[in-house]
């Protein structure tokens, strides 16, 4: 199986790619390029992470990839 490179934050370094929507849409658009580069159809989707009062506090990015790999 071929996996594409790996990187935990986008090509430009933005260490605050989780912190803003069009960050995160960016991130888990690039997940999914990778992986069609490889072959791989993935899709991942943009998630807000709540407080207790409801207020976004950041975003998380869910894929239906199972350990890291396509199912």
């Amino acid at each position: 199986m071929k996996i594409p490179r790996f990187s935990a934050r986008p090509d430009e370094n933005d260490a605050d790619y989780c912190l803003r929507r069009q960050s995160a849409r960016m991130l888990a658009r690039s997940i999914e390029a990778a992986w069609a580069d490889c072959g791989h159809q993935v899709t991942c989707r943009v998630a807000p992470l709540r407080n207790e009062e409801g207020r976004i506090l950041c975003y998380t990015i869910t894929s239906d990839l199972q350990n890291g790999l396509p199912s």
